[in-house]
C-alpha cells in the first residue's frame, strides 16, 4: 500500500518509514520555518516528488537503508539551502 501526503510538513522532529509500501511525500516543505529533521527510510520507497519535499535546511538528512529506497520525481523551484545529503545504506536512489 502506499501514503500520501500533500500537505506541508513543519518541525524539527525525525521522520522514519518502515515496513513495505510507499510514503509520497508531494508538497513544498519550506513553508514557514520549514521541515527541518531527518528522515530514514529502513524498508520500502520514499517517493519525492516536490523539489523541497525533504526540507529546509543544510546539515539536515535523509538516510536510506538496506532494503529500501528514496525515488526522486521532481517539481517545483527550489527556494532555499539545499535539502542537506542523503546518506546510503545498501538501498537505492532513483530519478524518474
Amino acid at each position: 500500500g502506499s501514503l500520501e501526503v500533500q500537505s506541508s510538513i513543519t518541525g524539527t522532529a525525525a521522520a522514519r518509514k518502515e515496513r513495505k509500501g510507499r510514503l509520497n511525500f508531494n508538497a513544498d516543505n519550506t513553508a514557514g520555518s520549514g521541515y527541518t529533521g531527518n528522515i530514514t527510510v529502513n524498508e520500502g520507497e520514499l517517493y519525492v516528488s516536490h523539489v523541497n519535499a525533504l526540507g529546509t535546511i543544510t546539515g539536515n538528512s535523509t538516510t536510506v537503508n538496506a532494503g529500501a529506497a528514496v525515488v526522486l520525481n521532481l517539481t517545483g523551484t527550489r527556494k532555499r539551502s539545499p535539502p542537506g545529503e542523503i546518506k546510503m545504506g545498501v538501498g537505492s536512489v532513483e530519478r524518474v
